[in-house]
């Protein structure tokens, strides 16, 4: 091929890359237009009752067995209304673009399932930050012998280390697997979102905070020092830094500066990016606001009776300071622009699950979808 040739061609086709841009771009400024992304603006709190992380976390609990099944109708998300909304919505965070980190993992399956337990077909969607620790200590317990999984109680559960590395779950990706097709799609296939607010609150207090006195040193290699830099002046703000790492830890505002400069990672990118629920049909779509009873009764869908994992035996959160009451308060000292930032980047998430922008108003942090029994 001529040089002549190459130059045409190569035109030709950044020609319809950018036909293909403009287009898509005319095409969201319309949706927006039509349904567009609410802007944070604050009003007088109204909550009737104070939501704490123990109300919200309870979730993968192991105490004594009980072989019995549930007397009553267990609560949980109403699936009705879930599908209902997602068939509604789905259109338009269709249309919104992926991250970059989203783009970045797209050949990833980030579902699992247990190796051990042919009898419990199910498959569960992790989320980071969205109680998928305690889910994967359900996972290996339910690999158990039944007497092994009878004796198991809420320390020895806890006592539980690197789960998310176990050998007795399996990553869906490397049998190149999906809960969208067999064998898996005649699973259980099940999946937990949660508010963005709380959950990006989340991931930079376990990050980029103190954990048991110790800091995430892989999250501030990767991460955290970059964002000292960008926020405090160079690399003699990293020096500063390193000399005493407790006294000048990664503040939320320059956590979020760090995010709109592109430092994304799966604890903090939209939660639609990871599962995607508007591809996937999954079985049961649940929620960390409901997380106690939508446990159960997903353990109930897949024959689980026995209270060794019955989801109010184990919570490991909620130690400290809510991570509720901490959102309102961190919320309240970001500037609108870094809150508009939040909503705009996490707005597939607002769009689907319905939740409000607003950390005052009255069901913060609750999701549109209710509850049925």
């Amino acid at each position: 091929m001529s040089q002549y040739k190459v130059v045409f061609v190569t035109m030709l086709i950044f020609g319809v890359l950018l036909y293909t841009y403009q287009y898509h771009s005319d095409t969201l400024l319309n949706l927006y237009a039509t349904t567009p992304v609410p802007i944070y603006s604050p009003r007088p709190s109204t909550i009737s009752h104070q939501a704490t992380e123990e109300d919200l976390v309870a979730a993968d609990n192991h105490g004594e067995t009980n072989e019995t099944a549930p007397s009553s109708p267990l609560l949980h998300t109403d699936q009705l209304e879930y599908h209902k909304r997602r068939a509604q919505q789905c259109q338009i965070v269709m249309e919104v673009p992926l991250s970059n980190y989203g783009m970045s993992i797209q050949h990833i399956a980030v579902s699992y399932f247990n190796k051990k337990v042919d009898n419990f077909k199910f498959t569960l969607c992790t989320v980071p930050k969205v109680g998928s620790t305690n889910w994967k200590r359900t996972l290996i317990v339910l690999g158990m012998p039944a007497e092994e999984r009878a004796k198991q109680t809420k320390q020895t559960v806890n006592a539980m280390k690197n789960v998310h590395n176990s050998k007795d779950i399996v990553d869906l990706s490397r049998s190149r697997g999906s809960p969208d097709r067999p064998p898996y799609s005649n699973y259980y296939n099940t999946v937990f979102f949660r508010h963005p607010f709380t959950r990006v609150v989340s991931a930079w207090r376990n990050k980029f905070q103190l954990v048991d006195g110790k800091i995430n040193q892989s999250f501030y290699k990767k991460y955290g020092r970059a964002m000292i830099e960008l926020s405090r002046g160079g690399k003699a703000a990293v020096a500063e830094f390193e000399k005493n790492k407790a006294e000048h830890l990664v503040s939320f505002p320059e956590f979020i500066e760090g995010m709109k400069a592109g430092l994304i990672d799966r604890h903090w990118m939209p939660q639609t990016e990871i599962c995607y629920p508007c591809k996937v049909d999954y079985d049961f779509v649940g929620f960390f606001e409901y997380m106690d009873s939508d446990t159960n009764y997903v353990l109930s869908q897949i024959g689980v009776v026995s209270d060794s994992l019955h989801a109010d035996k184990l919570s490991t959160a909620g130690k400290t300071y809510s991570t509720v009451d901490l959102t309102k308060e961190l919320f309240s000292q970001l500037s609108k622009e870094d809150i508009n930032f939040l909503i705009t980047f996490y707005q597939k998430d607002f769009f689907l699950f319905g939740y409000s922008t607003d950390v005052n108003d009255e069901h913060f942090p609750f999701p549109a979808i209710a509850q049925t029994s």
